[in-house]
C-alpha cells in the first residue's frame, strides 16, 4: 500500500503529527463530525436510547413484526431463533421462546414491555 518500505517511516511520521495536531486543537474525529452534520437535528433530541433483550411471549408469538403496533421510535434489530441470530424485517414471524433485541428510548421501555410481554 505504501509502495516501498522506505516510504513507510515518512508516512508514519506524517500520520503521527496529524494525530498530535488534532489532539492539541481538540478536533473531533472526521467521520463523527461529518455524521453529525448529516443527521437532522430532531434525531439528536429523541433522548437517550438503549438496547434491550426480551423474550417472545404468548402475546406476540405467531405474529409478524409489522403487526406489533410498536411506537415509531422503537426498532427490533435482531431475533435469536434456535440459537441463531437473524436480522428482522416487517415480515419476520415471532416464535414463542425466541429472544428479540430492541433499540428503544429509555422513556418508552415500560410502554413497550406492556405491549410485548
Amino acid at each position: 500500500m505504501v509502495g516501498d518500505i522506505r516510504n513507510l517511516m515518512p508516512l508514519g511520521l506524517v500520520t503521527l503529527v496529524a494525530y498530535i495536531v488534532m489532539d492539541l486543537l481538540k478536533g473531533a474525529p472526521v467521520y463523527e463530525a461529518m455524521l453529525e452534520k448529516m443527521l437532522p437535528e430532531e434525531a439528536t433530541d429523541e433522548g437517550e436510547v438503549t438496547l434491550i433483550e426480551i423474550p417472545v411471549s404468548d402475546k406476540i408469538a405467531g405474529k409478524q413484526v409489522h403487526e406489533l403496533n410498536l411506537p415509531h421510535n422503537v426498532l427490533i434489530t435482531t431475533q435469536v431463533h434456535n440459537g441463531k441470530s437473524q436480522t428482522v424485517n416487517g415480515s419476520t414471524r415471532m416464535y414463542l421462546g425466541d429472544m428479540i433485541h430492541l433499540v428503544i428510548p429509555k422513556s418508552e421501555i415500560g410502554k413497550v414491555k406492556d405491549l410485548l410481554l
